[in-house]
């Protein structure tokens, strides 16, 4: 492990935020981009917990969404929950589909992910990449089973939240979207 990334570790847990929460260097979004499968898995080795919850109640899976699809394959089997909610009920699909890439929300699915799962505000993941997303996460979820017709506490679908992204407006992923909720 080199000693940039082990000097990042052993500061991070003297710092007053490890005391406060249950989680480690697992849950600060810098670690995943630089860290790699072989460093994660020495932390976790190293004894960091893929269940460990900071203060927000996000686990590690929460914070991957810039990670590669190894660095997650070794948290999920080291038995990270694809499906833990945080104080909102977000699950890490939640995150990924609205940051990450297909392939990292493809990896979450086949795992076991739940794809309508509702946040405290009724948004499913669908709705977070309709709104902020990369379009083609879209169909990914479409495929999965994402239901379309599903409100937010606003009476928002996420076709309605697509029509704010210019990104989503201007990609085939919105005709799909579309064409799925006219079913």
């Amino acid at each position: 492990m080199n000693k940039l990334l082990l000097g990042f570790i052993a500061a991070f847990a003297a710092s007053p935020v490890q005391a406060a929460d249950t989680c480690t260097v697992l849950c600060q979004a810098e670690f995943y981009q630089t860290a790699t499968a072989i460093t994660i898995a020495q932390v976790i080795e190293d004894g960091a917990s893929v269940t460990g919850r900071d203060t927000a109640g996000k686990t590690p899976l929460h914070w991957v969404s810039k990670a590669t699809p190894a660095t997650i394959k070794v948290l999920l089997a080291a038995g990270a929950d694809v499906n833990a909610k945080d104080d909102l009920d977000r699950t890490p699909l939640h995150f990924v589909s609205a940051a990450g890439t297909p392939e990292i929300v493809n990896l979450l699915l086949q795992a076991g992910a739940d794809v309508n799962a509702k946040t405290a505000n009724d948004w499913t993941p669908l709705h977070g990449v309709a709104k902020f997303g990369a379009p083609e996460v879209i169909k990914v979820l479409l495929d999965a089973g994402a239901d379309p017709s599903i409100e937010n506490e606003m009476g928002e679908t996420p076709f309605d939240l697509a029509a704010t992204n210019e990104r989503v407006k201007a990609s085939p992923e919105y005709q799909i979207l579309k064409a799925a909720v006219e079913k």
